[in-house]
């Protein structure tokens, strides 16, 4: 609510405080200390406030202020409510567990704004404590000022202390205008009365009346008010944090702090400095070296890659007739990048695709077709396995094979160029003449049963079945004339699976030629078959094409 408007209606009008608690003697020679001073003139957009401080809702930072308790004139909001606002930071107040070693020492002043609403009964209070956590206890509204509730008060493991700036008189307060030590509990060790003093109280601590919020922080009296002998070992945690917690009931008001100084001598964590050097150094170690790893192992692959390219460029090009090598770039623009609308089939090996290489013997004639086979990664395992692949491609020349234009390795991706077949595949002729898949250009210049032998080793080599194929010497053998034409179907083997997945006990055989299986399923409306090859057909087949 920031200032009153009517300084009549302020219980507590803006009063600093100090707080200084010394423990007697002078601290170890082996005892790092540090002195942290912490000041907001302000509480605005001057400082970081949502990084500085830990806020339990309704407390809020609003108006320039650390509103306590919720900022708001609504009385039915103000109603049983209970806040904390913490410095997040925590502090070692002493080093190790010996009883002789000093307590660091810490004081604070704050200027706060105790303010109720339309002269209505005040409540509950406002308190500077020391916590040893920044939660806020569940049900630490009305008399328990955001420090307890009625299951832990009086609780030795609450390891706190607060100085108490009370404005509702309790059964056990003396009025409803006082200033108490709370000892992990709300009925304080020790009270004192404001009413007769003035405003001006102190426990090892003072508190003196100032009007204007820009004044400078009164001296600290020569004969405090309220004193105590406290052993913080014995009542807080060693790790503690600083700040203020309020509450209000079914009477209310609002609790402000407009100003906070505060100093704490505290010992040095050895472990937050290493884990600040370690967060320092680790993190970008963490992102460096990684990074660098695969740096590393992108220029090694890409080294190794193109020693390993030269290799190959050199032992294919040591090739006895080996024609030219291509650009990869040349077959890309020839190929429109291998457009599918280019593909002209698909095997195991790889893909074909139509493209147009520019004619450099003749440039009237406009570009060349051909045919460019991009062989799949995995058809080609290793080096040697490329190499011997295209080695046995090589020696693959013949006058009714479709020429080889020349080759393209890339990043370990294999390119072969053929001439173009503008006749289409051999599968397109099966049941038509087999000759009318010859090559128009070669015209008349050509031994039917030679090229018959040839067009039927292709089937061959293109069955779908793996373990039917002919092996690379017997292609040679086979092209010499030394081996016969292996049979070959006289149509596509099929095997067609439907969209219903079958059972083996679904599945009844029925019984057609002697060599022939044939399966069907025998629930009604599924088209699901499996068939073999007729081994009747085959040898027909075989019959009207031999070539022996």
């Amino acid at each position: 609510m920031g200032l009153a408007a009517n300084p009549s209606t302020v219980v507590l009008l803006l009063l600093p405080l100090l707080l200084s608690l010394l423990a007697a003697g002078p601290p170890p020679v082996s005892a790092k200390l540090k002195t942290s001073n912490i000041q907001f003139d302000y509480f605005n957009n001057t400082y970081d406030l949502n990084k500085a401080f830990k806020v339990d809702s309704p407390a809020t930072i609003h108006n320039d202020a650390l509103q306590v308790t919720m900022d708001s004139v609504n009385s039915a909001a103000l109603v049983d409510q209970a806040g904390r606002i913490l410095y997040k930071s925590r502090f070692k107040l002493w080093e190790g567990q010996n009883d002789t070693d000093r307590v660091a020492s810490f004081n604070a002043s704050f200027l706060v704004n105790i303010y109720r609403v339309d002269n209505s009964t005040p409540g509950e209070g406002l308190t500077f404590v020391v916590a040893p956590d920044l939660d806020l206890p569940q049900n630490s509204y009305g008399g328990y000022l955001g420090l307890t509730n009625s299951a832990t008060d009086g609780d030795k493991a609450n390891n706190l202390i607060a100085i108490e700036l009370d404005t509702f008189k309790e059964d056990f307060d003396p009025d409803s205008n006082h200033i108490g030590l709370d000892i992990n509990s709300v009925r304080s060790n020790i009270t004192v009365s404001l009413t007769p003093l003035g405003f001006q109280l102190v426990i090892e601590v003072y508190i003196a009346q100032q009007v204007n919020k820009t004044d400078p922080t009164p001296p600290r009296p020569d004969n405090p008010i309220l004193k105590s002998n406290l052993e913080l070992r014995g009542v807080v945690n060693q790790y503690s944090y600083f700040g203020f917690s309020a509450s209000t009931s079914n009477v209310t008001e609002l609790n402000c702090v407009l100003r906070w100084n505060l100093t704490v001598e505290h010992y040095y964590d050895e472990k937050q400095k290493w884990v600040k050097i370690g967060l320092a150094t680790g993190i970008p170690t963490v992102v460096i070296l990684p990074l660098a790893a695969v740096l590393v192992c992108f220029f090694r692959k890409r080294l190794l890659t193109r020693r390993s390219n030269r290799q190959i460029s050199g032992k294919v090009k040591s090739m006895p007739g080996m024609t030219r090598e291509y650009e990869y770039k040349a077959l890309q623009k020839a190929t429109n990048n291998f457009d599918d609308k280019r593909k002209l089939g698909e095997g195991a090996y790889g893909v074909v695709y139509k493209g147009y290489l520019a004619n450099r013997e003749d440039l009237e004639k406009g570009d060349v077709e051909v045919a460019v086979k991009k062989f799949s990664r995995e058809s080609l395992k290793g080096r040697d396995d490329f190499l011997a692949e295209l080695e046995i491609i090589n020696l693959l020349r013949h006058k009714h094979l479709v020429q080889l234009r020349g080759w393209c390795h890339k990043n370990g991706e294999l390119l072969l160029v053929y001439d173009y077949m503008p006749n289409g595949s051999l599968d397109k002729h099966l049941f038509g003449q087999l000759l009318e898949a010859v090559d128009k250009r070669l015209g008349e210049d050509y031994e039917a049963e030679e090229t018959k032998r040839v067009l039927l080793l292709g089937l061959a080599c293109s069955h779908p079945t793996a373990s039917e194929r002919p092996k690379s010497q017997e292609i040679v053998q086979i092209l010499s004339g030394s081996m016969p034409v292996p049979h070959v179907p006289s149509f596509k083997p099929p095997f067609a699976l439907g969209p219903v997945p079958m059972l083996e006990e679904d599945i009844s055989p029925a019984t057609t030629t002697t060599d022939t299986k044939f399966f069907t399923s025998p629930h009604n409306g599924s088209d699901w078959t499996l068939q073999t090859i007729n081994p009747e057909t085959q040898r027909s087949y075989s019959d009207s094409f031999s070539t022996r």
